[in-house]
């Protein structure tokens, strides 16, 4: 047995399971060159641990030959190994001929232990003629093991095709259609329990076609209930699930979310206790983001998103004017999603999938980077043109803006590595300030715990519009007792009864006949001169007229970190 790369047309089995706290017998610089040799492995095989031993002996067994462990394929003191492999958990798991679940125990010195434990089936006889045996689908089991709570393994048993999980001593096989347990002998073409009563999460994936951001909020929300070892891992542990949602997308992942559909990803909310996200090498990531943050729950809220998802379509390209870039790690800006050259090919049937999809256009000069149309009396407001450079010349991306210019863009949709971005966004959009207190009426105000709803005022101190925001870090900005910024990063449809159900003078209609007339807004703080995100909100368009600064609403460019 050693290390080798996997010879064409060769199938191969991958291994899911938790490290733990236990030492592991990891491949590095020093040693790879020895387990690349013949017997390198079998000179180790003592030194590795027992689940790893033991699925070495299964897939022997089975008659296969090559087995995938992240442990061994990966160098793990090398930084381009690991992000390389990292980024493509997708391919690995996705093209195994089936994965190994090892969710006994609570680390990698378990075992796989329905291979050697004796488990007589639980048999009662109902009649001379009738035998019934009692089991258990594997959920019931998996869902207590301490395999279930990590990051790492949500996304390798969700990408897995076929998977064989040890469990509680017991072993279960499914697939994408059908399950079976080992307690249980059944007639050789006997079809088993069906995936679709069994709470697979396997299951989750045969509807992506049709509802590819469904799927999205389902997912990241499974995914941040589980535990991370190195916070430092937020991305990678999701970025196979990300590549796999984006070939339906039909774009990529911009720091966890995706560029086809950006002003809408940049939607979500934090519940209960939301604290910054720092990675374990001081690595900070971008408040704008998911992953930027940690919480009891980061969701994207069906009463915020009220409207905007009625019509997703028309909303992107008709309730959004942002011009998003991003930064690499040389300084260089690039769009989120360029509209003149997108490749809508792989992208689903639902209107939902579709994202900044742009039709031909006779005039570009009217329509932006993204396809959307620029309405008149906005057209000589800048969008491309950057002054703000990153401050701090030790800084790897602290250089002068230089926008990549369109030959350099890429026509095909590459894959991304999640550290190819620097954490900043660069952007035009229109800023005014306001003053915020707790939500007086409790009703709009529901306790919970870390979180509280508080209101907007104008700089008459008349309510304009509402937002659900960390209680202690609130507090401590509240207590300046001074107007704060917020930035307008697209259109909202209207408050949701739940938001407020009252009605204000700054709309001339019934409340009924108004659409479109709110802002989504970013509360932000600076640091360095650089805006960070705090909380998500929705104000009256009209009160950015009445903003706390005498010369009201400005049209700023921003870099949001």
């Amino acid at each position: 047995m050693c290390l080798g790369p996997l010879p064409p047309g060769e199938r191969y089995i991958a291994l899911s399971y938790t490290w733990g706290v236990s030492r592991v017998f990891t491949t590095t610089e020093n040693n790879i060159k020895g387990l690349l040799k013949h017997g390198g492995i079998s000179n180790i095989f003592d030194m590795l641990p027992r689940t790893i031993r033991d699925s070495i002996e299964l897939v022997r067994n089975l008659g296969e030959r090559y087995l995938w462990v992240d442990s061994l394929c990966i160098i793990q003191d090398n930084e381009r190994s690991w992000a390389l492999n990292s980024s493509v958990m997708d391919l690995v798991y996705g093209n195994a001929y089936f994965t190994i679940c090892a969710a006994d125990g609570n680390d990698s010195s378990a075992g796989l232990r329905a291979l050697y434990a004796k488990r007589p089936q639980l048999i009662a006889q109902y009649s001379p003629e009738i035998r019934l045996i009692s089991t258990q689908p594997a959920e019931s089991y998996v869902s207590q093991s301490t395999w279930n709570t990590r990051a790492w393994t949500f996304q390798e048993r969700l990408l897995s095709q076929r998977t064989l999980i040890f469990v509680d001593g017991r072993a279960f096989f499914q697939c994408k259609s059908t399950a079976r347990s080992i307690d249980i002998i059944t007639e050789d073409h006997s079809a088993g329990w069906s995936i679709d009563f069994i709470g697979s999460p396997m299951q989750m994936l045969q509807n992506l076609s049709e509802s590819p951001l469904l799927i999205y909020k389902k997912l990241l929300e499974m995914y941040l209930l589980r535990n991370l070892t190195f916070q430092k891992d937020i991305l990678a542990a999701f970025y196979g699930i990300g590549n796999f949602v984006c070939q339906t997308l039909g774009g990529d992942l911009i720091h966890g979310l995706p560029s086809s559909h950006f002003d809408w990803a940049l939607l979500w909310e934090a519940r209960n206790c939301a604290r910054r996200r720092v990675g374990e090498d001081k690595e900070v990531f971008p408040s704008w983001s998911w992953c930027g943050w940690k919480g009891d729950m980061i969701e994207y809220k069906p009463q915020m998103l009220s409207g905007c998802e009625e019509n997703l379509d028309d909303w992107l390209l008709n309730h959004t004017w942002i011009t998003w870039y991003i930064r690499d790690f040389n300084g260089n800006l690039r769009l989120v999603w360029n509209g003149r050259k997108g490749n809508a090919s792989s992208k689903g049937n639902d209107s939902s999938s579709t994202g900044y999809d742009r039709p031909a256009r006779s005039d570009e000069s009217i329509y932006d980077q993204y396809g959307r149309f620029i309405k008149d009396d906005e057209r000589h407001l800048p969008r491309s043109e950057f002054k703000i450079t990153l401050p701090g010349s030790g800084c790897p991306y602290g250089v002068s803006i230089v926008e990549q210019g369109a030959s350099a863009m890429p026509r095909t949709l590459i894959r991304r590595s999640p550290e190819r971005d620097a954490p900043y966004l660069q952007f035009h959009t229109w800023s005014a300030f306001f003053r915020i207190r707790q939500a007086l009426d409790m009703k709009y105000s529901p306790h919970t715990v870390g979180s509280q709803r508080y209101d907007i005022l104008d700089h008459k101190f008349d309510w304009c519009g509402t937002m659900l925001l960390d209680r202690a870090k609130i507090s401590a900005l509240a207590s300046l007792d001074k107007p704060f910024e917020f930035i307008a990063i697209s259109e909202a449809k209207q408050f949701d009864p739940i938001e407020y159900d009252r009605w204000s003078y700054y709309i001339a209609k019934e409340r009924m006949q108004s659409r479109w007339d709110l802002y989504y807004v970013l509360l932000v703080e600076y640091k360095n001169d650089i805006a960070y995100r705090v909380g998500l909100g929705k104000v009256f368009k009209e009160a950015f007229n009445y903003s706390c600064k005498v010369d009201g609403k400005e049209w700023k460019e921003f870099i949001l970190g």
